[in-house]
């Protein structure tokens, strides 16, 4: 049997307005952030150095075909 490789992360606010990540492994694993932080940009920061990936549009990997004159 397989298991789920991908990794889900969330992105929260607590009450006084910081930033948390947390993220749930395929294995059934978590781990979140240490520390809460000011601004979502930071907390994102943080995450990817956790080995959060940002999705880039122009990382896109699918092809469209299309048909030659």
């Amino acid at each position: 049997m397989e298991h789920e490789r991908r990794k889900r992360w969330s992105f929260y606010t607590r009450e006084d307005g910081t930033w948390l990540w947390r993220v749930l492994h395929g294995d059934g694993n978590e781990a979140s952030s240490q520390r809460s932080f000011d601004n979502v940009k930071d907390c994102i920061a943080d995450a990817k150095a956790h080995g959060y990936v940002v999705w880039e549009p122009s990382a896109e990997r699918r092809v469209t075909v299309t048909q030659q004159p």
